[in-house]
């Protein structure tokens, strides 16, 4: 017997909000001979590739001494003005239309979490875009737990403090992985698409589970 969801863990980064990449690559054109590598490239290519990230999702390395490292990689101008630049795209997450209704509504029912790979400024930051951070019961995040995704140990953190277990909790995040710690979460797995918004992502799992909500306009249901 499938038994019924209790908490809800999510992905931030692309899931819950964004940082707006095109935006960031519209502010450089006016910087843009200071490049060495397009702006686009810099912030989809090789920020999340750069080889001081996993040291600073573990909290062994700072978002500053990251963003450092690239600029001497990519950037052939002023200092300050490469750190206006990556500050204000840092800042830039929002959610997708739609995703705070959705949240404020699945909060009725469910315990609500974030689960991140993120650097150990975050949480101060996420403190700052209350819009995002009021939906959320747990945060969890990798650099201060000193463990990251795909460690079975961060998930049974995550699901602890939700007050859950493994059988009730659905996790979403923009890709499947293999990364959830048990087979019991294949539901989630076998609808998350990133080609869907975090929101239809979460109501097509849940339309298969008991102790459904109501739909929200917008999001559309394939319930069978």
């Amino acid at each position: 017997m499938i038994q019924p969801i209790r908490a809800i863990l999510f992905d931030f980064n692309g899931v819950v909000a964004s940082r707006d990449v095109a935006g960031a690559v519209d502010a450089a054109h006016s910087v843009l001979h200071f490049f060495t590598v397009p702006p686009e490239a810099v912030l989809t290519r090789l920020l999340p590739a750069h080889p001081l990230s996993p040291a600073v999702d573990l909290g062994q390395a700072t978002n500053v001494d990251r963003w450092e490292a690239l600029r001497r990689e990519v950037w052939r101008g002023p200092r300050h003005v490469w750190e206006e630049w990556w500050r204000a795209f840092d800042a830039s997450y929002r959610m997708p239309d739609g995703t705070a209704d959705l949240l404020r509504q699945l909060r009725g029912d469910y315990r609500l979490g974030l689960l991140t790979d993120n650097d150990a400024g975050f949480r101060a930051r996420l403190e700052g875009w209350p819009d995002i951070a009021t939906h959320f019961d747990v945060v969890v995040i990798s650099a201060e737990e000193g463990i990251k995704k795909p460690s079975p140990h961060i998930f049974e953190r995550a699901v602890g403090r939700l007050g859950s277990t493994y059988g009730t909790t659905a996790f979403l995040e923009t890709m499947c992985r293999t990364s959830w710690p048990r087979r019991r979460w294949d539901c989630v797995r076998s609808v998350c698409n990133p080609s869907l918004t975090c929101g239809q992502t979460c109501m097509r799992c849940l339309t298969r589970r008991p102790r459904v909500p109501v739909p929200v306009k917008g999001w559309v249901s394939d319930a069978r």
